[in-house]
């Protein structure tokens, strides 16, 4: 995974509409209007919150294959966390945090619509 890859590109869920849109130095966590779901929810923010979207600055350490996200606010509101999730190609570019898959679609946060 490289920078050049993540930047500007979207990533969006096997199954569900949730999607992280990778905008210069900020992803934005969607849901198409929906909450984003409590188990990742939980990962990124911390439990008890049900946001309708997350944002944060991203940071992604190439040799580590991990992406790092601070400076996270939860509809507006900012949570003093960090977080490190692990990011690894696999055939398509994939975050895996377990029961969630998230494919990622190069250069389509401009043009959503494409991604799919």
């Amino acid at each position: 995974m490289t920078v050049q890859r993540l930047t500007g590109a979207r990533l969006t869920h096997i199954r569900e509409p949730l999607t992280w849109s990778f905008k210069g130095s900020t992803v934005l966590i969607e849901n198409e209007g929906q909450p984003i779901p409590a188990d990742l929810a939980d990962i990124l923010v911390g439990e008890g919150f049900t946001p309708a979207q997350i944002e944060a600055s991203w940071h992604l350490d190439e040799l580590a294959g991990t992406l790092q996200l601070a400076d996270i606010e939860v509809d507006d509101e900012t949570i003093a966390k960090e977080v490190t999730i692990p990011i690894s190609p696999a055939g398509h570019v994939r975050v895996d945090l377990g029961s969630r898959q998230y494919n990622i679609h190069p250069g389509s946060v401009e043009n959503p619509g494409e991604a799919r």
